[in-house]
């Protein structure tokens, strides 16, 4: 799970969370990552590797997840 949080603050997502909301998306990513990606984070905990197909999930994920955080 950390990395996906690396992954989403890498790719700026996390630029325009108010600082005292990070906290709460952090939380709440984890939480929608678990119940809407568990075989792609369970892969890349067991292969290891962020393939460019692993991010492009990731990417689109965190995407639709931060749409109805802010909403």
């Amino acid at each position: 799970k950390l990395i996906a949080i690396i992954f989403a603050c890498a790719k700026g997502h996390v630029d325009d969370i108010p600082l005292d909301k990070v906290y709460d998306f952090e939380s709440a990513l984890f939480d929608y990552l678990d119940a809407n990606n568990s075989k792609e984070l369970e892969k890349l905990r067991v292969e290891g590797d962020m393939s460019e197909e692993m991010s492009d999930v990731l990417d689109k994920s965190i995407s639709q997840f931060k749409e109805g955080f802010i909403a």
